[in-house]
């Protein structure tokens, strides 16, 4: 996020996202050999992702890489792809979840989300702290889920508000201190006000979670 020059407004901003695509091995096993991995470093992909990325994919004719970066922390989307007429339904994306710890390398792992659909796809990511040990993420279908452990356990974050499933995108804003805005994004027509702004307040991590958000407002008007 950014701040609005000599002001205390805050503004959205989308996050910075790269997209790519690559094959896997045609000479070995393994689905990146050595030139692959080769090929991807040339390319700027991050060297522990690439390494992530080598043990976790499975074979498939092409893969769709996208990387989603805000700040300490960074989110890698592959989507394997199957280029042949008789494949029904692609695989499920793969997730890896990158955060930067006391302003060294970043470090990536593979995560799984408790998705109930296992196409849902993940469309931004905010850090909660310095340095992406509490972090949130956006899907696209199933709204938040949160992680207070550097990525390793990850929990839905929606708290009963079915507007972040709905929507068509949700504007989010995580603001110095102790609150998150979300701006439900339900209807684009003029003159349809219907898109509702939540804010989400806590006193500190532990308390947020341990008397249940009892700070939870919606605002709709």
């Amino acid at each position: 996020m950014k701040m609005v020059e000599n002001s205390e407004w805050m503004t959205y901003a989308t996050p910075k996202i790269l997209t790519d695509g690559f094959q896997p091995s045609d000479s070995t096993d393994e689905v990146l050999d050595p030139e692959a991995i080769a090929e991807l470093t040339h390319r700027g992909i991050d060297a522990k992702l690439i390494a992530e990325m080598a043990v976790a994919l499975p074979r498939s004719d092409v893969y769709r890489l996208k990387i989603i970066e805000r700040g300490s922390i960074s989110v890698a989307i592959v989507n394997p792809f199957w280029d042949h007429h008789e494949v029904v339904q692609q695989p499920p994306p793969l997730f890896f979840f990158g955060n930067a710890k006391m302003n060294s390398p970043r470090f990536w792992k593979r995560i799984e989300l408790p998705t109930r659909r296992p196409r849902t796809t993940i469309v931004d990511a905010f850090s909660l702290d310095e340095f992406g040990v509490s972090a949130l993420l956006l899907t696209k279908g199933e709204g938040f889920f949160r992680t207070f452990d550097g990525g390793r356990t990850w929990t839905e974050a929606n708290f009963g508000q079915a507007a972040f499933q709905k929507a068509s995108s949700v504007k989010t804003i995580v603001a110095p201190g102790s609150t998150i805005y979300g701006l439900a994004i339900l209807e684009t027509l003029p003159g349809r006000d219907v898109n509702p702004l939540f804010r989400l307040e806590h006193r500190s991590w532990f308390d947020r979670w341990r008397i249940g958000l009892a700070d939870l407002l919606h605002k709709s008007d």
